[in-house]
């Protein structure tokens, strides 16, 4: 096997430094029986020798190792960067049949998407989707987001956030910032956007309610009374020179600060689980997995 770098020199140093003692060998003189200092040096060089040789198929085992986590990274950067392609938009999924939109006049709406359940109502000045509700029973991040994350959510839906963002510039949202940490504490700006929820109730029958309604503070246990803004969230751009929307990750609609949001609340929060402000309002929630539309109301200014 061969060795090499530190762990390859150290076995041959050790080496030669037992065939030396043992030998008894100095420059001009006979080779003499080693004494039994000599002996006793002799064995640890030999040791140092095993344990450099153990350490270095250590390291190879851990380079062998690595190489397969790089492949298998690659792997996964590869179908990661394919599913990013253009035309591979995430499609509802086929079990959950969301409906119509519950709107006085589906005609008047403009679809955004030609399968994903979004719209904007150019007269109203509203953009509608569709989601579903959750148990909402845990500390929340989201008043929306995706559906993978739907432990920290009150709705979820298969729309994605630059669509949302699309349609609220399309009815005259303007986007502001969002929150900054450093150097001091600056809160989430834009455009101010109510947030209805309609649902079905278990008799049929079409129910109506504020978003906030459906949110409740921890502490106080009372709903929600902050109103969100059009942060806006921001672009990145990758080696590839493609951009990406940040809160398509999933930071769509927040009930707490984050810089990637696409819909935040100006108010200091936290993203730690011990300090969140806000849970699920279940006793106002249907059950989960109710469709829910979804109907945000900018507060534009009149030209």
């Amino acid at each position: 096997m061969k060795r090499c770098g530190l762990a390859g020199k150290a076995v041959w140093a050790a080496g030669i430094l037992a065939a030396v003692m043992w030998c008894g060998c100095q420059a001009g003189q006979e080779p003499s029986q080693p004494g039994p200092s000599g002996k006793k040096a002799a064995e640890a060089a030999r040791k140092t020798a095993e344990e450099a040789e153990k350490t270095a198929e250590k390291a190879e085992e851990m380079a062998a190792t690595a190489e397969k986590t790089a492949r298998a990274a690659e792997k996964t950067a590869q179908a990661a960067e394919k599913a990013a392609e253009p035309g591979q938009e995430p499609q509802p999924p086929k079990e959950l049949d969301l409906g119509a939109p519950l709107v006085d006049d589906v005609k008047a709406l403009t679809p955004l998407h030609k399968t994903l359940p979004i719209w904007i109502d150019k007269q109203q000045k509203q953009v509608i989707f569709l989601a579903a509700s959750c148990r909402a029973d845990w500390p929340l991040e989201f008043f929306a987001t995706l559906r993978d994350r739907s432990y920290e959510s009150v709705v979820v839906t298969d729309v994605r956030p630059f669509l949302v963002h699309t349609g609220l510039l399309a009815v005259g949202a303007k986007p502001g910032k969002p929150v900054q940490f450093e150097p001091t504490y600056t809160p989430p700006s834009g455009t101010p956007v109510e947030i209805e929820v309609r649902w079905k109730d278990k008799e049929g029958k079409v129910q109506k309610a504020p978003a906030q309604q459906w949110i409740r503070n921890i502490r106080t246990k009372k709903a929600m009374d902050v109103t969100w803004v059009f942060a806006g969230s921001g672009l990145r751009t990758d080696e590839k020179g493609r951009e990406h929307y940040l809160a398509d990750g999933g930071d769509f609609i927040t009930v707490l600060n984050l810089s990637t949001a696409m819909l935040d609340v100006p108010t200091a929060s936290v993203r730690a689980m011990e300090g969140r402000s806000y849970e699920g309002f279940t006793e106002h929630m249907p059950p989960p997995g109710t469709p829910v539309t979804v109907v945000l109301k900018p507060k534009v200014e009149a030209p």
